[in-house]
C-alpha cells in the first residue's frame, strides 16, 4: 500500500515520515496557497501573511521531499491503483477530495465535515437536532466587537469567547469574579479585533472546572472499526491555566463499544454519516459534564478529521502509522484493550518581531529521540535541524503502557534527549496530579465514578 499526505499546515509531516521509517512508500503533496483550504464564510481575513506562507512553506525543508497537492492528487488519479492510500490531514482538504474523487481509498473529507468542525452556530443546531441526551450551553452571536461588549454589560455570569473561524484563539477566563472574567474577554476581543470580526464569533456560558471527555470513533467503507477516549489539556500552563492552546498533553485509551458514554456521544446519525463516506471516516464531539449534577454539554465538533495532537498519540497506541493504516483498512480494530497513551507537547517561547514562533532556533536530539518524538514546526538548516517558525508546537513527546504512570514515564523521558532554547512543556507532576479538579486523571476518576466506561489498564489511586 502506497502512501499520499495530503497538508497545509504540516500536521501529516510527522506521520509521513515515520512512515517511511517504518518502509512505507510516501508521496507528500504540501498546499502551496491557503485561499484553496478556505470555506467561504472565513473571508479573505483568513487569509495567511506572505512571511507566513514563507515558514508553512519550510517545513521539514531537507527533511522530506514535498510537491505541490494538486500535481500529487492528479498523480493518485492516473495511477488508479486500488491499494492507494490517500490521508488528508484536514477536513480543509475537501476540494483535494472532490478532485481525487474514487480513484483511491483513505479518508477523504467534505465540504459539510468542515463546516460543523468550524461553524459553530452549525454544530449548535445539529446538536440540538440530532443529539436527545446532549445539551448546548447558551450562548450569543455576534459580527461586531461592540456589539459583544454591549451585551457582556448588562449579562450574568462568566462567558467563553469562540471564534468562528478555525484558527481564531479560544478565550476562558480564569478569574471567578464575573466583572474580571468580563474583562478578560473584552481585552482579547480589543485586541484581536480583525481575527474575530472576519468571520464572526460568539459567546458562550461558562461551565465551572466543567470534567471534559471526548469519545470517538473511527469507521471504514460504513462499518465500525474502533470506539476510544480522547482527554486532554488544552491550556499552556500546569493547573489548567493560562492561554489554550491546540493540545499541551493528551491521553488515549480503548473503550467498549457499547459502554454508557457512546448513548450520548454517537446517535444514530453519527452511523448514518459514516455510511456516506467512503473509506476511513472519524467522528468526535467533546463532552463537556457539569462536575456538580453529571448533565452533560456539547463542546465541539472534530468532524471527520484526525486531532493533533491526539492522532500522534492514538498512532503510539496502535503501534505505528503503518501497523493503524493497515488494520483500519481492514475493518480490525487496532487499539489494543489493555495499553493507555499519553503525550506532552514540546513549544517554542520565543518570538520573532512579526510576532511569529521564532525562527532558526538549533534542535538538538539524538538520533533514537528523532525516530521516536512526532517533530512539528523543525526544518533542515545550514547546521542542522532548527525550527521552521510557524507553529508554536516544536514537537510531541509519547509514550504507551498497561499503566498510566508508566506511559507518561516513557513519554516524558524523551524530553532528556531533545534541546531546544528556551523550549517548554506542562511537567509530569502536573500530567499525573490529582491536586486540581480538571487533571487529566481527575477527569478519567470522575467518568469511571460515573460508570461511563470501563478501561483495560491500570489506573492510579
Amino acid at each position: 500500500m502506497d502512501y499520499f499526505v495530503i497538508t497545509n499546515d504540516g500536521y501529516g509531516l510527522p506521520i509521513a515520515e515515520r512512515l517511511q521509517n517504518e518502509g512505507a512508500n510516501v508521496t507528500v503533496g504540501q498546499v502551496p496557497e491557503q485561499p484553496m483550504t478556505l470555506l467561504e464564510s472565513e473571508g479573505e481575513g483568513a487569509y495567511e501573511t506572505e512571511e507566513s506562507r514563507r515558514r508553512r512553506l519550510f517545513l521539514y525543508e531537507g527533511i522530506l521531499l514535498k510537491r505541490p497537492a494538486e500535481e500529487v492528487i492528479d498523480e493518485v488519479k492516473k495511477r488508479k491503483a486500488k491499494d492507494d492510500f490517500v490521508f488528508f490531514d484536514l477536513n480543509h482538504h475537501f476540494r483535494y477530495a472532490e478532485r481525487l474523487g474514487d480513484a483511491a481509498t483513505g479518508n477523504p473529507p467534505k465540504e459539510s465535515d468542515l463546516q460543523l468542525e468550524i461553524e459553530r452556530d452549525l454544530a449548535n443546531e445539529f446538536v440540538r437536532e440530532h443529539y436527545p441526551k446532549l445539551k448546548v450551553a447558551p450562548y450569543e452571536t455576534f459580527e461586531h466587537v461592540k456589539d459583544a461588549k454591549r451585551f457582556l454589560r448588562g449579562a450574568q455570569g462568566r462567558w467563553v469567547l469562540k471564534g468562528r473561524a478555525e484558527d481564531s484563539s479560544t478565550v476562558v477566563p480564569s478569574s471567578p469574579v464575573a466583572e474580571l472574567a468580563e474583562g478578560e474577554v473584552v481585552a482579547a476581543l480589543k485586541e484581536r479585533r480583525e481575527e474575530y470580526e472576519t468571520a464572526g464569533f460568539l459567546l458562550e456560558k461558562l461551565i465551572q472546572d466543567p470534567i471534559e471527555i471526548t469519545p470517538q470513533r473511527i469507521y471504514f467503507d460504513g462499518k465500525l472499526v474502533a470506539t476510544f477516549v480522547c482527554i486532554e489539556n488544552k491550556p499552556f500552563g500546569a493547573g489548567n491555566i493560562g492561554p489554550m492552546t491546540d493540545c499541551a498533553g493528551d491521553m488515549i485509551f480503548r473503550i467498549p463499544d457499547d459502554a454508557p458514554i457512546n448513548e450520548i456521544a454517537f446517535p444514530p446519525i453519527v452511523d448514518k454519516l459514516a455510511r456516506g463516506h467512503r473509506g476511513m471516516f472519524t467522528w468526535d464531539g467533546s463532552i463537556l459534564f457539569d462536575p456538580k449534577d453529571g448533565t452533560p454539554y456539547f463542546g465541539e465538533f472534530c468532524a471527520n478529521r484526525v486531532g493533533y495532537n491526539s492522532f500522534y498519540t492514538e498512532l503510539t497506541l496502535c503501534g505505528g502509522p503503518k501497523r493503524y493504516f493497515e488494520m483500519v483498512r481492514r475493518g480490525e480494530n487496532p487499539y489494543p484493550q489493555d495499553r493507555v497513551a499519553t503525550s506532552v507537547t514540546l513549544f517554542n517561547s520565543l518570538r520573532d518581531p512579526c510576532g511569529l514562533p521564532k525562527e532558526g532556533i538549533p534542535v538538538h536530539c539524538t538520533d533514537d529521540a528523532r525516530k521516536t518524538l512526532w517533530l512539528q514546526d523543525v526544518a533542515s538548516g545550514p547546521s542542522g535541524l532548527q525550527t521552521a517558525g510557524f507553529a508554536h508546537s516544536i514537537g510531541v513527546a509519547t509514550g504507551t503502557a498497561r499503566s498510566v504512570e508508566e506511559a507518561a514515564d516513557i513519554a516524558y523521558a524523551q524530553l532528556d534527549y531533545i534541546a531546544v532554547e528556551s523550549s517548554v512543556h506542562r511537567p509530569k507532576f502536573d500530567y499525573l496530579s490529582r491536586e486540581y479538579p480538571t487533571s487529566i486523571l481527575n477527569r478519567l476518576h470522575k467518568a469511571l465514578e460515573w460508570n461511563l466506561f470501563t478501561v483495560g489498564f491500570e489506573v492510579p489511586a
